[in-house]
């Protein structure tokens, strides 16, 4: 292997030298995009898990949150929310009224088919 100084920032390597660093940097590279496919690789399979997950909460029935039912709309005050006690017992048969007795117009909603539809008919008007 010969070195020489051709001047203060430039060196000559002997052809030798230069083949062998070639091979070392070409096996560098290698294991560089080896290791960048195993990254990708992953990657890909890490993103297959998320979409998994995703398509098993949309396939597990969740909890429904009961919608918030709004004050009066003339006082102001919460509301009643009750099932129709008169309704045959199997039914699902609700109202909602105002129940303040200071309330001047002391509203309601007619007979509703379950308690999440009649929160939505009173919030409809309140």
């Amino acid at each position: 292997m010969k070195i020489e100084k051709l001047d203060d920032h430039t060196w000559y390597v002997s052809d030798n030298l230069y083949s062998i660093a070639r091979e070392q940097h070409n096996k560098i590279n290698e294991l560089i995009d080896a290791v960048n496919m195993h990254l990708t690789d992953v990657a890909c399979q890490g993103n297959e898990i998320e979409v998994l997950k995703q398509m098993i909460d949309k396939l597990e029935p969740k909890e429904k949150e009961e919608p918030e039912i709004k004050g009066c709309p003339f006082c102001g005050k919460l509301p009643n929310c009750e099932r129709d006690i008169g309704s045959a017992s199997h039914s699902d048969i609700w109202e909602i009224w105002c129940c303040n007795n200071e309330c001047s117009v002391a509203p309601g909603t007619d007979l509703c088919d379950g308690r999440e539809n009649a929160i939505k008919t009173w919030n409809k008007r309140a």
